[in-house]
């Protein structure tokens, strides 16, 4: 019995930690497409990194 409630505890610990990393993850993508897209240059994205001394 008390391995049957560790495993529902343990399913409901990956379920819960699993939405809340998705959630951020998204909220993270919706606001840079939202909100800095704009600002976003394909150049830096794509371009070599600039080293300085």
């Amino acid at each position: 019995m008390k391995e049957n409630i560790q495993d529902n505890l343990f399913k409901l610990w990956i379920i819960v930690s699993t939405i809340i990393v998705v959630g951020i993850t998204v909220f993270i993508l919706g606001y840079i497409l939202k909100r800095g897209l704009s600002s976003i240059d394909l150049e830096f994205i794509l371009g070599n990194p600039k080293v300085y001394h």
